[in-house]
């Protein structure tokens, strides 16, 4: 029952998590003016890979405050020492070391992404369809590229509750995430008719209310 009780929640936040790239691909798709969708859905497919992928190279960083906030709280505990603070301390080192890193990842997003998107994507120089989606998915991922501090921080405190058992709180935060998402993208892409800059900005806030949601449950 117990693990029941905390895999369920897991479950259902890896499934949801790649909602935000679904949802906008759904809605820049649906919005596109006639002859934009293609060009806007090229650009936006590698755009997210590039950026998911950009924020995957950290993936350790969750791992390890895993693994190292849940030894610390237990090695406290057996050491009848105050486990909180144990915890805490791990919490406040990884997410320092996160928003470096995230930081970091920024500044190389804004001043590289259009040559790294072009490696990415095989840029072709004397194609106007091909300069066309560059273009655009610059423009996405140097708006994407302002939240990596963001979710690099959301990676690691969801990564610090789950070492605390409490896979609850993520779920919730998730879901946060994902109204916030819906809700930018239907106003953004589809009423105010941004495109994939309002894809991008929608997405940038529902990863800052996804980490707003957790940073309570960590203090």
């Amino acid at each position: 029952k117990e693990i029941r009780k905390f895999a369920v929640p897991c479950f259902a936040v890896w499934v949801a998590a790649p909602m935000l790239s679904l949802v906008d691909t759904a809605t820049v798709g649906l919005s596109a003016g006639p002859g934009e969708g293609p060009i806007q859905l090229g650009a936006l497919g590698p755009a997210t890979t590039f950026l998911d992928g950009a924020a995957y190279l950290f993936a350790f960083l969750n791992v390890a405050t895993t693994n190292l906030y849940a030894t610390a709280t237990a090695k406290a505990a057996q050491n009848n020492e105050d486990a909180k603070a144990a915890g805490d301390a791990v919490v406040r080192t990884a997410a320092k070391i996160s928003l470096l890193c995230g930081i970091g990842l920024t500044v190389l997003l804004l001043s590289k992404a259009p040559a790294l998107l072009a490696l990415y994507i095989g840029h072709d120089a004397t194609s106007e369809a091909s300069k066309a989606i560059l273009s655009q998915a610059s423009e996405y991922a140097n708006i994407r590229g302002l939240s990596m501090p963001t979710a690099l921080l959301y990676g690691v405190l969801q990564a610090a509750l789950l070492g605390a058992k409490d896979s609850l709180t993520p779920l919730i935060a998730i879901a946060y995430s994902t109204v916030v998402n819906v809700v930018g993208d239907l106003l953004c892409v589809c009423k105010l008719g941004m495109g994939l800059k309002g894809a991008a900005i929608a997405t940038l806030l529902a990863q800052w209310a996804g980490t707003l949601a957790l940073i309570p449950s960590c203090r």
